[in-house]
Formats: C-alpha cells, structure tokens, sequence
C-alpha cells in the first residue's frame, strides 16, 4: 500500500482501501455539520479494559470518533519480536466494532501527525504513558487529553500470563 493510502473500515468489519483525501472530505463534512471529532489511536493487539475505557471514553466525548491503528511492522519495531498477536485488519475491525467508531484506519506512518493535521480532531485522547512526550501534531487539536492507565493492566502482562498459564 502507498503512503497516500490507508486501510479504513467505516461500516462492516473489512478493511477497505481509503485515501487521504476520502479521510479530509469525510473529516470536513462532519466540522461543517457541527459535529465533534474525537481520535485516539493504539496497537489494540490484545483488547483489555484499559482499551475499553480508552475507547468508551473516545466514544463518550464527541459526536464522531476516529480510532488510528498502527500497522503490524511499526508494533514488531517497537513493541519486539512475536508481537502483533493479530494482523493489523482483525485489530481495526475489534477496536471499531467496540466502540461503535465512524472510522478506523490503519495508517502506515511512523507518527500520527499527518492524521491529526487531517483530522483536526476536537479532542485527540491518549494514554498517559504520552504524558511528558512531545506530541507531533498536537497543534491540530483543540485538545490533547490523557487518560489514566488502569494500575496492573497491559498487552504485555496480559501475554506475559496467557504465556505462564500456557506452561
């Protein structure tokens, strides 16, 4: 896929090819409505509850929600060897089915700063773990909010325990 494509799921469950420029018309109708656009974005390889707060939370806080989800190669660079657990197409469609987003996209870039230039999302929603991070883009948003990780729940401790009851 180029990098001025994306995979996009808006209804259904299946990825579909999507441009920059369907995600600035789509993104521009909705500010012409009136309508708010919240974003939040994530590897969601392993769904816990912390992901369900972050996505009822996105869901919660404006009238249109856009999920990001990084690619399978960005997660094995920076999250190690072994991870995703699942391609890149099986966690947008369980991240946008949960929380009932209007968009999911898969993006291809290192950061998500050409997304949030596009998006201009009212609220961009994190986790807290980009609390003293420098956020590329954040310019774009009328506000850059950080939620709270819940204490002991991670992708990582929970494989670490599936890994464990496993042996």
């Amino acid at each position: 896929m180029s990098n001025d494509r994306l995979q996009a799921i808006s209804q259904g469950w299946r990825p579909e090819e999507f441009s920059y420029a369907d995600l600035q018309a789509a993104c521009d109708g909705w500010r012409q409505a009136g309508e708010s656009i919240v974003f939040t974005n994530g590897c969601f390889d392993v769904l816990h509850p912390g992901h369900l707060e972050l996505l009822r939370e996105a869901r919660n806080r404006g009238q249109r929600l856009i999920i990001g989800v990084n690619p399978d190669d960005w997660i094995v660079k920076h999250k190690g060897h072994g991870r995703p657990l699942q391609p890149a197409s099986i966690r947008c469609a369980v991240a946008h089915r949960m929380a009932d987003a209007d968009l999911s996209l898969i993006f291809e870039d290192e950061t998500v700063e050409r997304l949030l230039a596009i998006i201009k999302p009212s609220v961009y929603l994190i986790g807290s773990d980009y609390r003293d991070k420098n956020i590329l883009g954040a310019e774009h948003c009328g506000e850059v909010a950080i939620m709270d990780r819940l204490p002991g729940i991670s992708t990582t401790a929970t494989i670490r325990q599936a890994k464990q009851a496993v042996l």
